[in-house]
């Protein structure tokens, strides 16, 4: 029934809060100013840090900062260390601590909340904070600061050094400061493995001849693209010993850190020796000495010759390690040592395991056992894992790649926050990825995603982000992933549809829909919000004869295509709805609220997040095979059902429009139908990632190359009118059904296995087959080319219907239909279809096993008396009704099948007895011999027909007409008109008809026949009614 208004307020009321947009992330920040006094922590949990304007540590005071910690700066404020004061900036590869500015959105985020109105600019002082600052009295041994994996960015001094005793910086960057380094001297410094770029000036020396020099020693530096200079040292000298200091200048280069130069008679040479550099240019640094040098400039007074002509920094740019996430029910689960995904084949209860409660945990304790490799015999990512090992190694194009097996049941988000439990530990995603880019060649990850695994890693890569490590990644390949959800994932959580097939196997749908209803990664599936504004196809449409969706066309009008209606569906509300009986996968299920708001909020997220610039993006849909676009809910056998409506712009799971949704830097179009005619295939969805086309696309990806001429890869959608037509032969029924080429391939199911099990083997053998499951029946795509033998196989009681149609331009059209055929768990029909007339296709049954064998004839074809009778006893000597009833009722039948008999026999004796008096008359000359002949003629068309009992009206109307224009006595004139119209007569069948039709709707009534079944066998006599 229709809620009330009331009703729909409080919905509406309901969805707006639920969904309302929410406000920009508030980042949760430390303010820091004044004194820093004893021994303090800076922690990753309390991060970011704000140094709001000057701020210091103490003397005989130490800072410790841990890894990941972002430290960001007002303009002009500072962080400076007075005598005995001690800084330890101590990060890691993949958790590098940062010093910027406040407005430097790209770290950390937009931490002031002004969203891009400010940004930091080295040309504009305003927006730059003033730097760190080390200074000491001389003689203090007690200072020290240590950077480590440290990034200094957007100050005036990146770090300023005077009289300080210990500096050591290693493995850092200073980047985008107006000085990087600056030094008024006696400082002692040691740097390694450290870049100093894009600064306006890179180390600026600035000793004045009251101190005394600092001491220097350094080991693979590289500056390069700094705008002014790359060293600048304007120290006065040479000078005069002082006696009270021995002071010694070291600018060791890059890898003969121990070089200096030594004082001369009394006097001390500030000349500093910077050789062996690399200076952004192979030509060496810019010095009027250097004519053709294009690097940074340096000033007087710095020995670079020879200079190093690479980046030693870049010499392991290639490649980095990668991450990879699978899709869905790609991962194996466990509970202790009994593996309950991929489910055993003779398991009861190895899915129902996998249950969640209504409050999102696991009923049981399951771990994660490694990706799906294998389902049974059949490969899942065994290929792409070869692939993957045959460039791994230390002499090869990664060094190491990770195949993060999670638990598939959960959202990402769940993922990330709770960890993946493993057999002997729990793993932090973040940690895992930190550690594989730590062992990586360049310090970074690329991640390769197959299908939820996108989705996934769209969360990690937020994730990183935030915590301003997404440096640590590189790029990001998502493929065949369901961005905006699917429609394919609406039939599997409502019907426990197609994701129930998984290579070559079928599962329980009972048990795959009711652990669904408790999973959020399943409602992650669904279509999203923005799938509805990209995609003009209704995912839900209602059939307007079956009466059982009335009250939602009238709710909904007659499709669903927009956000609000699909989610009142799915969750029950706006037209009220009750769980259906867990059997009865027909009926759709009532999803929970509280999920699909969660899914909401997360593709509210999700769906339109932009990835970090330096990330390469790229994303790949499948195209070209047979995937779900919507369901259309309708009567089959004259009950409530459903049924999946397909376009072939897809991979057999993901619509390419959700695919390919994101905004990234390349999108490519992966044609499955052409790969799969030239490699004899056939590649769909879970396959994507065996192909070559894909696995050249990924060490490209990989070896940071542009994708050129891949086969089968397109940056445009191939039109659909370039594919060949196919043909789509369907059931909808108790049975199996299998289909042979003439070459022998086989598709489908094969009936000579254990239908009973809860696992069935499929095969995709033809080439260019597609065979799709769903609760009510199976679909199979073949070529339109050649013939093809079907064989079914019934598995229940019921009636079965076969559906042949044409597709064509991803446009389906019927051909020819079997409606309502009887079946038995013993049933099996042959039938070949032609595809030059598949619409003369004509199937062989033999309902009982027993080898006898009927004809059944599409719809539009016309079924004889007889044909209808012999249907009608089929259809009841296979009810599950009481035996007397059914017993009764063939009786009725029988008695119908006399009286048509006796009405047969009646007519020929008619007919024979006027031929024989016509015969007569003629003889005596009463009727002239042209009209005896021209009688004679109609009477031998009526005979041929008596076995129909229904006589052709035209035949027996124009007999009428000739005996009335006989110039004959009236008396001979109506007895042969009488005769006639015993003819015509079929009042006594009729009634027989009616009172049948009347018995078994008593029945029905009382519950003793099925609606169902009493209205199919009320169907047919009303046909054998129309006929008499």
């Amino acid at each position: 029934m229709r809620p009330s208004k009331f009703t729909l307020l409080f919905l509406l009321f309901v969805f707006i809060n639920i969904f309302s947009v929410s406000a920009p992330r508030v980042y949760a920040d430390t303010h820091v100013s004044g004194k820093i006094d004893g021994n303090i922590t800076w922690t990753l949990s309390n991060s970011p840090y704000i140094i709001d304007a000057y701020a210091y540590i103490s003397s005989s005071s130490s800072l410790s900062i841990e890894p990941g910690v972002i430290v960001k700066f007002a303009p002009y404020a500072e962080l400076d260390m007075n005598d005995g004061g001690s800084l330890q900036a101590v990060g890691t590869s993949v958790a590098k601590i940062y010093f910027t500015s406040l407005i430097d959105d790209e770290i950390g985020g937009d931490t002031n909340g002004d969203g891009s109105t400010t940004s930091p600019n080295i040309n504009d002082n305003s927006t730059m904070w003033q730097g760190i600052y080390a200074s000491s009295s001389p003689g203090s041994s007690s200072d020290h600061l240590f950077f480590k994996n440290t990034i200094i960015r957007y100050a005036y001094n990146g770090l300023s050094v005077c009289e300080f005793f210990d500096v050591d910086i290693q493995d850092s960057i200073f980047e985008k400061n107006h000085n990087g380094i600056d030094d008024c001297g006696n400082s002692h410094v040691t740097i390694s493995n450290t870049k100093i770029i894009n600064n306006q000036v890179g180390i600026y020396l600035n000793q004045a001849d009251y101190a005394p020099s600092s001491v220097y020693q350094i080991n693979s530096l590289s500056i390069h693209d700094n705008i002014d200079y790359g060293v600048l040292n304007e120290t006065h000298g040479p000078y005069p010993v002082k006696n009270w200091q021995k002071p010694l200048l070291w600018f060791a280069n890059l890898f003969r850190p121990n070089h200096a130069l030594a004082q001369e008679n009394g006097t001390y040479d500030y000349t500093l020796d910077f050789r062996n550099t690399w200076w952004g240019d192979v030509s060496g640094p810019m010095h009027s000495s250097n004519f053709n040098g294009s690097g940074d400039v340096v000033s007087d007074n710095v020995l670079f010759t020879p200079w190093l002509t690479s980046d030693p920094f870049e010499e392991s740019s290639c490649c980095s390690n990668v991450l990879f996430l699978p899709g869905i029910k790609g991962s194996v689960l466990k509970k202790g040592s009994d593996t309950l995904w991929p489910p055993t084949i003779f398991s009861v209860n190895d899915v129902s395991q996998l249950a969640l409660t209504t409050e999102g945990e696991s009923v049981n304790d399951i771990h994660v056992d490694g990706i799906l490799n294998k389902f049974y015999s059949a490969e899942i990512y065994v290929p792409f894992s070869n692939f993957m090992d045959s460039i791994t190694g230390n002499d090869k194009l990664i060094k190491e790649w990770l195949p993060l097996a999670y638990d598939w049941r959960f959202s990402p988000e769940e993922i990330l926050s709770d960890g993946i439990k493993t057999e002997n530990e729990t793993l932090d995603v973040i940690k895992e990825i930190e550690k594989l880019a730590e062992h990586s060649k360049t310090g970074k990850i690329a991640i390769v995603s197959h299908s939820m695994g996108g989705l996934l890693g769209k969360a990690i890569i937020k994730k990183l982000d935030e915590e301003g490590k997404s440096n640590l990644i590189d790029s990001f390949i998502m493929i065949g992933t369901p961005q905006l959800g699917t429609p394919q994932a609406i039939t599997s959580i409502l019907h426990g549809d197609g994701e129930n097939i998984l290579a070559g196997f079928i599962t329980n749908p009972i048990g795959i829909r009711k652990i669904a209803q408790n999973m959020p990664s399943a409602y992650n599936l669904l279509s999203s919000s923005k799938y509805f504004d990209n995609v003009s196809d209704s995912v839900i449409t209602f059939n307007s004869n079956a009466l059982f969706t009335k009250e939602w066309r009238d709710f909904w009008g007659q499709s669903i295509n927009i956000y609000s209606s699909f989610f009142q569906f799915m969750t029950g509300t706006g037209v009220e709805r009750i769980k259906p009986v867990e059997q009865k996968l027909q009926d759709p299920e009532v999803l929970l609220f509280e999920l699909m708001a969660d899914a909401f909020n997360f593709h509210n997220t999700y769906d339109n997040y932009q990835f970090p610039e330096h990330i390469r993006v790229v994303q790949i849909a499948g195209w070209g095979s047979p995937t779900v676009k919507s369901v259309e809910y309708k009567n089959s056998h004259g009950a409530p059902s459903y049924e999946t409506l397909f376009t072939v712009e897809g991979d057999r799971v993901v619509v390419y429009p959700s695919a390919i949704s994101s905004i990234a830097d390349e999108t490519y179009y992966f044609n499955i139908i052409d790969y799969n005619k030239a490699f004899n295939s056939n590649a769909q969805h879970r396959d994507l990632l065996s192909t070559n086309t894909l696995q050249n696309l990924i060490q490209s990806v990989t070896k940071k190359e542009d994708i050129i001429n891949i086969d089968f890869l397109s940056t445009t959608k191939p039109p659909v009118t370039n594919l060949s037509d196919q043909l789509i032969v369907s059931t909808h029924s108790p049975v199996i059904l299998g289909v042979h080429d003439q070459l022998g391939n086989f598709t489908g199911i094969d009936s000579n296995q254990d239908l009973s099990a809860d696992i069935l083997s499929v095969s995709e053998d033809i080439p260019g087959s597609a065979f799709l499951y769903t609760s009510g029946g199976q679909n199979i795509f073949l070529p339109k080319e050649g013939n093809y033998n079907f064989l079914y196989k019934g598995t229940g009681s019921g009636l079965t219907t076969v559906v042949i149609e044409n597709f064509s331009a991803d446009v389906t059209t019927p051909v020819a239909s079997y409606t309502d055929i009887p079946t038995t768990v013993n049933t099996t029909a042959n039938f070949t279809v032609e595809s030059v007339d598949p619409e003369n296709t004509e199937i062989q049954l033999d309902i009982n096993g027993d080898g006898k064998t009927k004809i059944v004839k599409s719809d539009d074809a016309t079924l004889s008396l007889n044909e209808l009778v012999t249907l009608i006893k089929e259809k009841i000597s296979i009810l599950v009704i009481k035996d007397m009833i059914k017993q009764n009722l063939l009786k009725q039948i029988s008695n119908l099948e006399k009286k048509i008999e006796n009405k047969k026999q009646k007519n020929l004796k008619i007919i024979n007895n006027l031929e024989n008096k016509i015969s007569r008359k003629e003889i005596k000359g009463k009727i002239d011999s042209a009209n005896a002949t021209e009688i004679a003629n109609l009477l031998n068309i009526l005979e041929v027909q008596a076995e129909n009992i229904v006589l052709d009206s035209v035949i027996l109307n124009d007999l009428k007409i000739k005996i009335q224009s006989l110039n004959i006595k009236q008396n001979l004139k109506n007895d042969l008109l009488k005769r006639i119209e015993r003819l015509e007569n079929q009042q006594g069948l009729v009634r027989i008809l009616s009172n049948l039709s009347k018995n078994i709707l008593k029945k029905a009534e009382k519950g003793k026949i099925a609606d169902t079944d009493a209205q199919g066998i009320i169907n047919l006599l009303n046909q054998i009614e129309s006929m008499v």
